[in-house]
């Protein structure tokens, strides 16, 4: 495979219909559709390498030995938040072919309804759920569709998953099948090829079949540096500059540019290009081409903290680190007879959960929170239609405020002959947000990512009240007769206070950050339009998560690779 792909001689200088920026999950699936017409000739550029047959990537659970690696994440960090102690948070993002969906957690969820009518209730004309989900269908190999992601149920669980649903069914979340709300307890189908138990991510999917095609070019190693623009009142993008073993080269386009390089770094290249907020750009010497004072900003990503647990002996519950003993695999054989594949972790349980579900006296306090909230945005005008969507969600109760996710993965574990648990507490719809600007005109220097976590007391207030509720459940049979003891924040951990510094002190996100070219009328923040073009010009388009304009409660690989087949030239 490796020798299908492009070589500099076939990309530098040369004019192509379509350049796209980045070979991940929107890119790939892009490049695929784009050259189903053969008279269609399209170059992808990818920064990272091709990770062809690569175990770390094939394997569900080798994400875990990506993480922080260079070769296959950005390994951004976000500057220190002030709203936790100072404390910088790790931003991982898939580097290389594939892109993020060949280091996710395969989750194969549809979008709450509600957030999906949210993008035409801020402005996108025709963006709504019942035309997405009509794509949804579409791109899914299950029974009921003949797509190309095959969608499935993992073999092997953890053994926790279905312990802590009946302990959330025993305090009122019902253990649910999806229908118009994401609402309650629920098995994730997962992304994975049933015959061999590998990993489905945009590369398997969508390039491998793709990549014999002679109108399809993909060069990896190319660091996209800046568009080269016209100059004038509206921009055409005549291509773009790259870096390819450290040496500069252009290639050309006759058609359109498609910017789908993600969340961070598709606003870092279009201000690298002096398309963005005309102060910044001047103050790093870059020129201006296009005043867009949006661009890199309304980042927001879902933020989590994780309770850890130690699992009694005797119970098969299994967890990552187990996977490491050989002796474990015979145990794994008895209980998982029909398994085909490798084994390896999965993550497939999950819980959504509307504040509304909570007892009455938590609910109070959030929505009071959010009232005070409302107040102090609207009396010094920093109150926006995203927010106004983000507390209708509030008061409703059909969409979930935050989610608990059953995982096997806990880095580090004490004792690597017992299993851990990480039940991950993930807030849906964030209302602080942040930005990701360059900070420097030198396009290897990585951008300041600011999401300003807590900068808004509502989304912590909830996060506490979660935490709460899911310890709760935790002590609730059966799941507490699984459970040997808490090791993480630990049992010490019990006023509101020590709850919040332990949260403080410990958050992570679930890495689904958007908003940073966002889908939106000019006048209220957007930088894209309805055809995802880029204000101001004529041919440059962006397709990644960037464009969502406000967070998604559900886990984003569906929805992303749906936007990339809605998207229309």
């Amino acid at each position: 495979m490796q020798n299908r792909l492009a070589t500099i001689g076939d990309v530098a200088g040369k004019h192509f219909d379509f350049v796209v920026i980045g070979g991940g999950t929107a890119g790939l699936t892009l490049a695929s559709r784009l050259t189903e017409n053969p008279r269609v000739s399209v170059v992808v550029l990818e920064a990272g390498d091709a990770h062809f047959e690569d175990s770390k990537i094939l394997t569900p659970d080798g994400f875990m030995r990506q993480l922080r690696q260079p070769e296959y994440d950005w390994a951004f960090w976000t500057v220190p938040q002030k709203h936790s102690g100072d404390k910088v948070i790790s931003w991982s993002r898939g580097k290389g072919l594939g892109g993020s969906s060949a280091m996710n957690f395969l989750m194969w969820t549809t979008p709450q309804r509600e957030d999906i009518d949210g993008f035409e209730k801020l402005g996108n004309t025709g963006w709504k759920w019942e035309m997405l989900a009509t794509y949804m269908k579409k791109i899914e190999r299950s029974p009921s569709g003949l797509g190309l992601i095959p969608v499935g149920y993992a073999h092997t669980p953890s053994g926790a998953e279905l312990p802590f649903q009946q302990s959330m069914n025993a305090n009122g979340i019902p253990i649910a099948s999806v229908d118009d709300t994401t609402c309650g307890s629920w098995m994730s189908p997962s992304s994975i090829e049933p015959e061999t138990g590998c990993r489905v991510d945009a590369t398997t999917a969508y390039l491998l079949p793709a990549l014999q095609r002679p109108n399809l070019h993909v060069l990896t190693g190319a660091y996209v540096t800046k568009l080269l623009t016209s100059d004038g009142t509206r921009l055409t993008a005549m291509g773009a500059e790259f870096v390819y073993n450290s040496l500069l080269h252009n290639v050309y386009v006759d058609k359109e540019i498609i910017l789908s390089a993600g969340a961070v770094k598709s606003p870092q290249i279009l201000e690298l290009s002096g398309i963005g907020n005309c102060k910044l750009l001047r103050s790093l010497g870059i020129p201006v081409k296009m005043d867009l004072p949006a661009v890199g900003g309304s980042l927001r990503d879902k933020v989590t903290v994780s309770i850890v647990l130690e699992m009694k002996e005797g119970h098969d519950i299994f967890s990552f680190n187990l996977m490491a003993n050989p002796e474990f695999h015979s145990r794994l054989n008895e209980v998982y007879p029909n398994a085909t594949g490798k084994f390896s972790s999965v993550v497939s349980g999950m819980t959504f959960i509307p504040t509304q579900a909570l007892p009455e006296g938590t609910q109070a306090s959030i929505f009071s929170t959010a009232e005070t909230f409302v107040q102090n945005a609207k009396q010094h005008g920093l109150y926006t239609k995203v927010h106004e969507l983000l507390m209708d969600h509030l008061g409703n109760s059909k969409v979930p405020d935050f989610e608990v996710i059953v995982t096997p993965f806990v880095p580090g574990a004490p004792n690597p002959k017992k299993a851990y648990i990480a039940l991950v507490i993930c807030l849906s719809h964030p209302f602080s947000s942040g930005d990701t600007h360059i900070q420097s005109a030198d396009p290897q220097i990585a951008p300041l990512i600011d999401p300003c976590v807590f900068e808004c007391a509502i989304d912590l207030n909830i996060l506490v009240e979660a935490f709460k509720f899911t310890r709760k459940v935790i002590q609730t049979a059966p799941f507490c007769d699984l459970v040997s003891k808490e090791i993480r924040p630990g049992p010490e951990v019990q006023s509101d206070n020590e709850i919040k510094a332990a949260i403080q002190g410990n958050i992570a996100t679930i890495w689904h950050s958007s908003g940073t070219v966002s889908m939106m009328p000019k006048e209220i923040g957007g930088v894209v339009d309805t055809k995802l073009k880029v204000y101001g010009t004529t041919n440059v388009r962006v397709v990644d998560m960037s464009i969502v304009p406000l967070p998604i409660g559900t886990h984003t690989q569906c929805m992303l690779i749906s936007i990339s087949h809605w998207y229309e030239l």
